[in-house]
This record gives C-alpha cells, sequence and structure tokens, in this order.
C-alpha cells in the first residue's frame, strides 16, 4: 500500500509565501507598466510641442516671404505696364498685362484641376 504524505504546514507556508510572492510580482509589473505608459505619453507630448514650435517658427518664414513675393510681383507688374506705356498708352499697357496674367493664371489652374482627376 502506498503512503500518501499529508501536507505539512511547511508546505502550506511555503505555497502562500509563493501565492504571495506572485501576487506582489504582478503588482509590481502593472504599476510599472502603467508609469510606463504615463511616461511614454508624457515624453509624445513634449516632443509634440517641439515639432509644433518648430513648424509654427517655419510658417511664419513661408507667409513672411509670400507676402514680400506679393509685393515684389506686384512692383514687376507695374514696371511692365511703366515700360509698355510710352508704345501703346497706359490703358493699353495695362490691359495687356493684365490679360498675360490672367492667362497664365488660367493655365496653372487648369493644369492644377487636371491633376485632381
Amino acid at each position: 500500500m502506498a503512503v500518501i504524505p499529508k501536507p505539512s504546514l511547511r508546505d502550506s507556508e511555503e505555497s502562500k509565501d509563493q501565492s504571495r510572492s506572485f501576487a506582489e510580482l504582478l503588482s509590481s509589473l502593472l504599476t510599472q507598466t502603467s508609469d510606463l505608459v504615463k511616461n511614454e505619453i508624457a515624453l509624445a507630448g513634449v516632443q509634440l510641442r517641439q515639432m509644433l514650435r518648430t513648424y509654427k517658427s517655419a510658417a511664419t518664414y513661408i507667409v513672411i516671404a509670400g507676402a514680400l513675393g506679393l509685393l515684389a510681383g506686384m512692383s514687376l507688374v507695374a514696371a511692365a505696364i511703366i515700360a509698355l506705356a510710352p508704345q501703346t498708352g497706359a490703358a493699353m499697357a495695362s490691359l495687356i498685362v493684365g490679360l498675360v496674367l490672367a492667362a497664365v493664371a488660367l493655365f496653372l489652374a487648369m493644369r492644377g484641376f487636371r491633376r485632381i482627376e
């Protein structure tokens, strides 16, 4: 007949220690995971703010360049009208330059709409 050992007091104490250790490990794992997620979210926020700061600065320069480019274009249009005025008269020079600009604008707009299709 086989003898089945009875669980001793020592065996039950070891299983309690093991279960306590597992619970503590699980708790520690959950705490560390939570901290890691919080830190990653904070880091992503810092990186996003840094990128936005960079893009805001770049956008400011682009807007200023666009405004100055518009002023330069207006000056060139005025210069073209002034250059044509002695040969054709002021009104005809303005009409010629305006029609040329309208044709270029129409060409660019049609090209852009074709790319959308």
